[in-house]
C-alpha cells in the first residue's frame, strides 16, 4: 500500500475508521500526532488490506441500531472532533503554512484542469511577454 507507506514515512499515524472491537473512540484521538484518517465506503467500509496496514482503528460511538454514518457525515464528525481538541491545545503547526496552502491549491488546480501543462505554459508565456 504505497499511500499508507508514504504517510507513515512522513510521520503520520494512519487510522482506519471501523466499528470493530478494539477501535478507539473518536474523542481518544491525539491532536498532538500527525494523523491520517481513512474512510471506507458506506456499504463495505475500509478494506481488510487497509485495516491491516493501518496503525489502528477509530470509530464514532453510536447508539441505537445503526453501526455507521455515511462517509461525509463520518468525516465531518471526526474532523470536528479533532478541531475541537486542537483549539485549546494551541498547536503551533496545526494549520498549513501559506506556502503549503499554495502548493496544495496549485496541485489541485493542475489535477482538475484538463491539459493543465498547456494552460500553464500559455499563461506564463503571456505573463512574460507583458512583463
Amino acid at each position: 500500500m504505497d499511500c499508507v507507506d508514504t504517510l507513515k514515512a512522513a510521520g503520520y499515524t494512519v487510522l482506519a475508521t471501523s466499528p470493530k472491537e478494539g477501535s478507539m473512540a473518536a474523542h481518544q484521538l491525539d491532536p498532538q500526532k500527525k494523523t491520517a484518517l481513512v474512510f471506507g465506503n458506506e456499504h463495505a467500509g475500509v478494506s481488510e488490506e487497509l485495516i491491516e496496514a493501518a496503525d489502528g482503528l477509530v470509530h464514532i460511538p453510536m447508539f441505537g441500531f445503526s453501526e455507521s454514518f455515511n462517509i461525509s457525515v463520518a468525516a465531518s464528525i471526526l474532523l470536528h472532533q479533532l478541531r475541537t481538541q486542537v483549539e485549546p491545545a494551541a498547536l503551533p503547526d496545526f494549520y498549513l503554512s501559506e506556502e503549503e496552502r499554495f502548493q496544495l491549491r496549485s496541485r489541485w488546480y493542475r489535477d482538475i484542469v484538463k491539459n493543465s501543462a498547456i494552460h500553464e505554459r500559455q499563461f506564463f508565456s503571456t505573463f512574460e511577454q507583458e512583463g
